[in-house]
């Protein structure tokens, strides 16, 4: 005789054991989504606002540090104010690092000394907000901030956000 209701029970678990774990990466894949455009909405005005800030202070250095060397870009006495007003105005803002660079890609501001000067034209951040939309993608900061403790188990959101002033 057919036995149906052991046929209809083995069918419905297999549906349940590949139903479940499916919808349960595709929720967690669609909440990564939502948290990553909340935080890059919140990135691009915090941008803003800060670049107009910065704009208004540094206009002239900020104008003309493409002309100058590595060297000299990064032991400027405007360097050293410029990191000072971007230390105060991201005083107690979940911010942890602030890049800014020239249009062909090279770094005109960093907090790491080493990096100021440096050409990253091969960023795919930088090269998405050089075509004037911003980008945000999840970051493992135990590969990013390595000799941070703070920062080492952490998935950091990491936004390029164009401005133009």
């Amino acid at each position: 005789m057919f036995n149906l209701r052991r046929y209809f029970s083995v069918a419905s678990l297999t549906a349940f054991a590949i139903a479940i774990p499916a919808m349960g990466f595709f929720s967690y894949q669609q909440a990564m989504e939502s948290l990553i455009d909340i935080v890059k909405q919140k990135n691009e005005l915090l941008t803003e606002t800060l670049g107009n800030s910065l704009w208004i202070e540094h206009e002239d250095f900020l104008a003309s540090a493409y002309r100058l060397n590595d060297q000299d870009l990064r032991f400027s006495s405007e360097m050293f104010d410029l990191r000072e007003t971007i230390f105060d105005a991201t005083q107690g803002l979940p911010v942890i690092k602030i890049r800014i660079f020239s249009l062909k890609g090279r770094v005109l501001y960093s907090p790491v000394p080493n990096q100021i000067g440096s050409y990253e034209a091969g960023n795919e951040g930088l090269q998405t907000a050089l075509a004037r939309e911003a980008f945000s993608s999840f970051q493992n900061g135990q590969i990013l901030y390595e000799d941070v403790p703070l920062l080492k188990n952490r998935r950091l959101v990491s936004s390029y956000v164009p401005i133009q002033l």
